[in-house]
């Protein structure tokens, strides 16, 4: 009589079918694994490109204040200069006493003595 086959246990169905299903489970929570993560990475990817476009915006602004802060210093410096001459700022004409001028005909406007 021959002998039965021998049965390891890697031969065994009901291990065998087991197997298979752990298989199948892992291979089910790696693919919701997988599209959490790329859900997550498509949030991050939209949350970056919403900072990237915020910060240009930001130094856009930035630029224009400076630009526009050297535009009022370069008026204040020309009135300055043009008030050290003794021109009026607000009549632009000529006065040797520019301070008697300013407190007699402009007096809302003219510095405290």
């Amino acid at each position: 009589m021959s002998e039965p086959p021998e049965l390891h246990p890697e031969d065994d169905p009901v291990l065998l079918r087991a197997e298979l299903d752990a298989c199948r489970t892992e291979i089910n929570r790696l693919r919701v694994e997988s599209r959490r993560l790329h859900a997550i990475g498509m949030l991050q990817r939209d949350q970056i490109a919403r900072l990237e476009t915020r910060n240009t915006h930001l130094v856009d602004q930035r630029d224009a204040a400076e630009r526009s802060a050297r535009a009022y210093k370069g008026q204040a410096t020309k009135i300055k200069r043009r008030v050290g001459r003794g021109v009026c700022p607000c009549c632009n004409r000529h006065f040797e006493n520019l301070e008697r001028h300013m407190h007699m005909v402009f007096p809302l406007t003219a510095p405290p003595r």
